[in-house]
């Protein structure tokens, strides 16, 4: 997920670059993706699937839109009860209400961005400012994802390279052998 809401982590200041559930023994119970027009599918029809097996309490979809190259936000919310999601009705203004985050979502400047704010205060959470520094960093974050997960496959290749050449080392050497 693009944000996650966790209790009860285990050491909550070691740096990670992956959270394992299992290893962790703690689950989000509050999950944020912000769909990407590549993973749209993945984004709003795959993982809502994968978070309600896990039991995910809640989970809000944020759709910037960039289909036809503009913004328009849409904000999407769904609750567990029971064993399945029920969508969270936007209220009269639009708002998306989230229980366990303790945050609403909304729309604004004509579905430019989206703004949060906190329920009990009614304060923003976050300024333009600092969206525009979010979305500079996560554009970062994901070049560096894209940029290890290059990476990654590059030497998983190599290794895969290194045991077919092992493979046939051995293979020739017990032929030798006969």
């Amino acid at each position: 997920p693009d944000i996650s809401i966790l209790k009860n982590v285990k050491d909550p200041d070691r740096a990670r670059s992956s959270f394992y559930v299992p290893e962790e023994g703690t689950k989000p119970f509050f999950v944020l993706e912000v769909v990407s027009p590549r993973y749209r599918h993945a984004d709003t029809q795959d993982k809502p699937e994968i978070y309600r097996k896990a039991g995910i309490s809640e989970y809000i979809i944020i759709d910037p839109g960039l289909e036809n190259g503009l913004k328009d936000y849409k904000i999407s919310g769904y609750r567990l009860i029971g064993n399945r999601y029920r969508e969270i009705k936007p209220d009269a203004e639009g708002r998306v209400f989230s229980l366990t985050a303790g945050v609403y979502f909304e729309v604004g400047g004509s579905g430019e961005h989206i703004r949060v704010f906190d329920t009990a205060t009614g304060e923003e959470l976050f300024s333009a400012e600092e969206r525009a520094e979010e979305a500079e960093e996560r554009a970062g974050e994901a070049e560096s994802r894209a940029k290890e997960e290059r990476i990654r496959a590059e030497s998983e290749k190599a290794r895969a390279e290194e045991e077919r050449i092992r493979a046939e080392s051995e293979k020739a050497r017990a032929e030798e052998e006969r």
